[in-house]
């Protein structure tokens, strides 16, 4: 009777590589239509080396969005992992919007559409969270 050799087996385990986290965890993103304007907002969990948001626009589904800020709408706290809220007030009355987070190297991610909620009577109301707000 022939011995057969024991057979090992060696499992070579590799970890995938690190990917650097999302400089922005976004945790709610709404537009709501009220007193002539439509309110844009959203409000982070984190903004990890996040320098800033554009906001983009539509009036209808498949057409090309339209940056509606001039400039980077700022991050509340660059560089820190803590949220904020923020809202765009868009005088305009686009119907969808993406919104834009740039982050210290020039990367960006895009969220969205979200489509105007048209409630015929809404309180705007606020959270626990400072708000900042900028106008078009």
């Amino acid at each position: 009777m022939q011995m057969l050799a024991p057979l090992m087996i060696v499992l070579l385990l590799v970890s995938p590589p690190e990917c650097p986290p999302a400089a922005v965890e976004l945790s709610e993103f709404t537009a709501i239509r009220a007193s002539g304007a439509t309110y844009v907002r959203w409000e982070t969990a984190s903004e990890l080396n996040n320098l800033g948001f554009n906001i983009y626009g539509t009036y209808y589904p498949f057409t090309d969005r339209r940056k509606l800020n001039d400039e980077l709408l700022p991050s509340f706290s660059p560089g820190a992992g803590m949220g904020a809220e923020y809202e765009f007030v868009d005088f305009f009355n686009h119907e969808f919007f993406w919104l834009e987070s740039v982050d210290a190297n020039g990367e960006t991610a895009l969220y969205g559409p979200v489509r105007t909620d048209h409630a015929v009577r809404r309180t705007l109301t606020r959270t626990r969270l400072p708000v900042r707000t900028f106008q078009r």
